[in-house]
């Protein structure tokens, strides 16, 4: 549910940790958001305002690491990664160290620690505090996926114990311009999120000042035809800057 009031859920993963902790594990499965590489607008973003993709840097919902690594290798920025899925962040690690052998050597490839845990937890796993305060929190297709306003609201929360003040989130999330026709996700079909609701919950009662919302792309891998290889594609979503206010 997108409207506040509507289908309230407890704070929890309310299923939502479990579903990807149990979709990593299944090798053969197509993971959508494994682009096997960074989102284009992300990269575009870093192009125009570098200074937004600070370290120390934390990679939430890091996946498999298409993000990470391009931090790490490309940029040369420590990141902290964490996800639910502990297999999902050890083959990031993976994938961080074969892509550190080929990194560009005008570039000294960052750190990358995994964090496994869970997000919407109270209180965070000190592993995970101890890595900050970040510079930065790094926000790709996670905020769609956490449950409902309240589970955003205790995401929010957890963002704002995590990143100092002065610094940023920066959120790809599903737009609610996006057609959700199509879609195989059932139970776990992503949510469409306005402005108005980022908003919402990034605020100045909630610590954050919303500095820009720009339109831009969720771009995915879909399933084929059988023999057929996977076809690109890519959602309507809004791209997200937000500075952390002192306390």
């Amino acid at each position: 549910p997108d409207g506040a009031g509507e289908g309230e859920s407890k704070v929890s993963s309310i299923g939502t940790g479990d579903f990807f902790q149990n979709l990593y594990k299944q090798s053969s499965f197509l993971l959508p958001w494994d682009i096997l590489g960074p989102q284009p607008d992300l990269v575009s973003l870093q192009q125009e305002q570098p200074h937004l993709f600070a370290e120390p840097m934390l990679d939430v919902g890091a996946g498999v690491g298409g993000n990470s690594v391009w931090l790490t290798c490309s940029l040369g920025i420590n990141v902290t990664a964490c996800d639910v899925s502990a297999e999902a962040l050890e083959e990031g690690q993976r994938r961080h160290a074969a892509a550190s052998l080929q990194a560009c050597t005008s570039v000294s490839p960052g750190a990358l620690s995994s964090v496994p845990c869970d997000m919407l937890s109270e209180p965070l796993p000190r592993e995970l505090t101890e890595c900050g305060p970040f510079a930065t929190a790094l926000d790709s297709a996670v905020f769609h996926c956490v449950g409902g306003d309240d589970a955003q609201r205790q995401y929010v929360k957890a963002l704002s114990a995590l990143v100092k003040a002065g610094g940023h989130v920066v959120m790809l999330t599903m737009s609610d311009k996006s057609d959700s026709r199509g879609s195989t996700a059932g139970s776990q079909e992503p949510q469409r999120v306005s402005q108005e609701q980022l908003h919402g919950f990034f605020n100045e009662r909630t610590g954050w000042e919303v500095k820009e919302i720009r339109e831009c792309r969720y771009c995915v891998v879909g399933s084929s035809l059988t023999g057929q290889a996977p076809r690109n594609m890519a959602h309507a979503a809004w791209l997200m800057v937000a500075c952390r206010l002192h306390e």
